[in-house]
């Protein structure tokens, strides 16, 4: 039986016959597919990291992932929308920080009640950078932040606070052209508990208490006031005996100039209103001024004044008595006051001096009776008055009138006391020119509480209208210099904040923006600036370079392969 044995093949030509096969297979246009392929795979990696490149960037499309207990890292969606507000009107934000160390607050020479606010600052003080690092990031090229080392470098930080009229540190300003507002940290970024006092531990004071840390909330209102005004204009009525940036012409309107200055370094632009000449009040018109006059006001210029109130204006009024001659009576502006329901005495209040050794007794029979303190009878509700009483400014006056409030008020309107005497003051006749006032000791039936400032606000004309407001300063408090010579300082230097506090809030209805305050839980993570540097060179740039390098790598095996 034949036995057919299977042919031995060469191990050499099938090797040589399947690179034949395998070199017809890759033809050109596999090798122009591969291609196409690489190049087509290279473009999207670079359109993908060019994307990633173009969010990172912009600041529009920035966002944060919070996965931190109670979300202490994110941004509400009422600051979110006011940052996108600035974006619309192009306008730039800056935050300027002045922050004390609490260090300051431990120091062993302090009182022991500031020594135990030190570690509420230091929380505050970390929770402010955390929030001004997220504006900052979400905000883009609209927001600048600017953190000013009050102790490394003294001198330009003081430069820089002068320029923004700040007279105390440890606040943060918001600043928008011209407008700003200034933020104290413990007063308004914080709410703090005091604990009361245990009565079965005499002389242990109780630890304060950091409820919450309200700074987006206090930074969006001040950013979203200063979002809802427009320039500021100030008009100063020159239409009576009086010359408010040049005096003195007079007692009453002497040297009001500083004050011009301070409301020009917030944001005013100062302009001269004559009433004789011009019918109405120019509708640009935030506050009206009517710094000491000395003559009465025309029926014309008081029916304009009357008009601009209702229809939402706001007017500051400051006069005292002046002695024109013997036997001379006081203006009364009985037709420009009466629709608002208030009047002017015709004589000089004077109170009585307190002993600085024993503050419960009194002094008379000195010229510095004359000068009005006000301490304990401002306003404690009123947002003026208010901040001067938590940084323990008083009030000083000089040639002060009393006022005096309609009982009931007039309809439409309502009043607040912004400023009284203590119950040791009295009236005094106003003396003839260059005459001296009677220095007699009053009699107790005398001596009782005088209003030397009031504000009253009128309602609107119409439904959608706002709210008109009138001030009276019934005395000198913005000359630069004063009536007692030698005897007293500048009144402007011992009022300045009381003058901004006043303008300010006359013109500046103030816009709450409510943020949802979480749950507060301490956390700490000391990260370095040069961490910073480095974590944003990988995330940014090392790491989608490194992506974009594998993928060709990977490309380049494969067409290999």
């Amino acid at each position: 039986m034949a036995v057919t044995m299977p042919e031995q093949t060469n191990p050499e030509q099938t090797n040589a016959g399947r690179s034949r096969v395998e070199g017809k297979s890759f033809g050109r246009a596999r090798k122009l597919g591969i291609a196409v392929t690489v190049v087509a795979t290279a473009a999207v990696a670079i359109a993908v990291w060019g994307v990633l490149q173009f969010v990172l960037t912009r600041a529009k499309l920035r966002t944060t992932i919070d996965w931190s207990r109670g979300a202490k890292f994110t941004i509400s969606e009422e600051t979110k929308a006011l940052i996108d507000q600035l974006r619309t009107r192009e306008d730039k934000l800056e935050i300027h920080t002045f922050l004390r160390s609490h260090l300051e607050f431990a120091r062993p020479q302090n009182p022991p009640g500031v020594q135990r606010v030190a570690p509420i600052q230091e929380a505050c003080v970390r929770a402010t950078y955390d929030l001004l690092r997220r504006l900052d990031y979400l905000g883009g090229d609209q927001v600048t932040v600017k953190i000013h080392d009050i102790y490394r470098d003294i001198r330009a930080s003081g430069n820089r606070a002068n320029e923004l009229g700040l007279s105390d540190l440890n606040v943060v300003t918001v600043k928008i052209g011209l407008r700003k507002r200034s933020l104290d940290l413990l007063r308004q970024m914080a709410d703090i508990e005091l604990p009361p006092v245990e009565r079965n531990r005499p002389g242990q004071l109780p630890n304060p208490v950091l409820r919450a840390y309200k700074g987006e909330e206090a930074i969006a209102s001040a950013l979203g006031s200063l979002l809802a005004e427009e320039e500021l204009t100030a008009y100063w009525v020159t239409s009576f005996d009086t010359a408010p940036f040049h005096g003195p012409t007079g007692n009453a309107g002497d040297g009001v100039a500083p004050l011009a200055r301070a409301m020009r370094d917030s944001g005013f632009r100062n302009k001269k209103l004559d009433l004789r000449r011009d019918a109405n009040v120019p509708q640009d018109c935030r506050l009206l001024i009517l710094a000491g006059p000395e003559a009465p006001l025309s029926p014309r210029a008081v029916g304009a004044i009357h008009a601009y109130v209702k229809n939402g204006g706001r007017v500051l009024m400051t006069t005292g008595v002046t002695s024109a001659g013997a036997g001379s009576s006081q203006i009364s502006f009985k037709r420009l006051l009466q629709p608002y329901g208030m009047s002017l005495g015709d004589k000089w209040v004077f109170n009585a001096l307190r002993d600085p050794q024993n503050p419960t007794d009194f002094r008379f029979g000195d010229l510095r009776c004359s000068r009005i303190v006000v301490r304990s009878g401002m306003n404690r509700s009123h947002p003026v008055t208010a901040r001067l009483l938590q940084r323990g400014e008083p009030v000083e006056l000089e040639r002060a009138r009393s006022i005096s409030l309609a009982d009931p008020m007039p309809e439409g309107t309502q009043a607040d006391i912004l400023l009284s005497t203590h119950s040791k003051s009295w009236l005094v006749d106003v003396p003839p020119f260059n005459a001296r006032p009677s220095l007699a000791v009053p009699r107790k039936a005398d001596q009782r509480t005088f209003h030397v400032g009031a504000c009253v606000e009128v309602e609107p004309a119409t439904a959608d209208g706002k709210k008109g407001r009138f001030c009276v300063v019934a005395g000198l408090a913005f000359r630069k210099g004063t009536a007692l010579g030698n005897l007293a300082g500048s009144l402007f230097q011992a009022n300045r904040l009381f003058g901004v506090y006043l303008v300010n809030w006359l013109v500046r209805d103030k816009k709450f923006v409510p943020v949802a305050t979480g749950e507060r839980h301490e956390a700490k993570m000391n990260v370095a600036p040069t961490q910073v540097g480095r974590a944003k060179l990988w995330l940014v740039w090392l790491v989608p370079g490194l992506f974009l390098s594998c993928s060709f790598l990977m490309l380049f095996w494969r067409r290999r392969a």
